[in-house]
């Protein structure tokens, strides 16, 4: 995804939990219900936000910025057709009474007087994050694995060198020349390409953020698939902590392992920063945790403004980020639509974006939540 995001890939994120959740869509409970039930326009009950609309403003003032620079196509939503230009005036207006200090309450009762909650529409939701990964700029023994760029004079017309697989990519000396920076393992570089960016960090303290440029056009594969098919890892049990489990445990099975997702990502290397922001997403704005999604740009308009519920993981005990338990409480909360990914396809798949680091990344891989999605349009 770039992060997605364009890729946000996300982004094995999660395409593996489709397998495992996705016959559970179909299944009656207290989510799949609601999500039927509860898209009347002026439902006051459809306009909770759990975090308070904390940060609401902040992702919404970049959909904004986005939809004045960019072009959207028509999408027909809702029984009418909508263009995401048209909606800035509404968002505009939106954006400026929250930052006028109102309650919670308040902010409630004038989305519902001024949006229509559409086409409820229950999903699967997933996580992603942006991985914080040592890196070095020269190969050495302890940062053997590349990551790569494509020249930006070749962008317009890809030489067809960076359209070969995974496999053929990181089977030869392909691609040399075309390095950008280097990280410990296969499986590190693999998790940059899923999520579509990372935050680097250098043995001088130098941090560079990594950024999706392209990919090599081929089609994303879930390896969770794989290992569930070859009965190496339980349905159940299926996420990309337990996959990362498995490379460490085989080590001599992880570069097969991996090829079988022949999508490759190449990347732009970011200039040193001392707070670097969050990545962006395909909209091309920074993401916002916990309210910035990434959805299918075929069915849905970028930077449109969605309402989401279901449940998500939380902490209940945490010496450390690989010992976490977890119980599930319920969420109901705004977001905006400013990430892609190739393994986020469907009017059923929601990735949100979880933030940044080691707890970011612990959350989205626990994330295979069932839920409800719902479009917002104005009155």
């Amino acid at each position: 995804m770039f992060v997605k995001t364009g890729e946000k890939v996300k982004r094995i994120l999660m395409s593996i939990a489709v397998i495992i959740a996705f016959s559970l869509l179909t299944t009656q409970d207290s989510a799949g219900s609601q999500c039927g039930e509860s898209s009347q326009p002026g439902d006051v009950q459809t306009c909770y936000d759990d975090l308070g609309y904390d940060k609401l403003a902040e992702g919404l003032a970049r959909s904004i910025h986005a939809l004045g620079k960019n072009r959207s196509p028509v999408f027909q939503l809702c029984g009418q057709s909508v263009n995401t230009s048209r909606l800035r005036p509404h968002y505009s207006r939106l954006l400026e009474y929250l930052e006028h200090g109102h309650s919670s309450e308040e902010i409630s009762t004038y989305i519902n007087n001024n949006f229509r909650f559409c086409r409820p529409n229950p999903v699967l939701i997933t996580g992603y994050y942006e991985p914080i990964v040592k890196a070095s700029l020269l190969q050495t023994r302890e940062f053997p694995v590349p990551l790569y760029s494509v020249p930006l004079d070749m962008l317009a017309d890809i030489p067809p060198k960076f359209k070969a697989s995974r496999a053929d990519i990181e089977n030869s000396d392909l691609l040399q020349g075309y390095e950008v920076a280097y990280v410990s393992t296969l499986f590190t570089a693999f998790t940059i390409h899923v999520q579509g960016s990372g935050l680097l960090t250098f043995n001088d303290g130098t941090l560079r953020q990594i950024h999706y440029q392209t990919n090599n056009g081929r089609e994303y594969s879930s390896v969770g698939r794989v290992l569930i098919d070859q009965n190496k890892i339980k349905r159940q049990d299926m996420s990309m902590q337990a996959i990362k489990a498995y490379t460490l445990a085989h080590p001599e099975q992880t570069r097969a392992l991996l090829q079988n997702n022949e999508r490759f990502i190449y990347f732009t290397l970011g200039k040193p920063v001392t707070s670097p922001e969050s990545p962006s997403g395909s909209l091309g704005v920074p993401l916002t945790p916990q309210r910035s999604v990434a959805l299918d740009p075929q069915l849905y308009p970028p930077g449109i403004l969605l309402y989401i519920q279901g449940t998500l993981p939380v902490p209940i005990s945490a010496r450390n980020t690989q010992q976490v338990r977890f119980h599930r409480r319920e969420f109901s909360r705004f977001t905006v639509n400013q990430d892609s990914g190739g393994a986020i396809k469907g009017y059923q798949r929601v990735d949100l974006f979880m933030g940044r680091g080691d707890m970011a990344e612990t959350l989205a891989g626990e994330m295979q939540e069932r839920g409800c999605l719902q479009i917002l349009l104005p009155k």
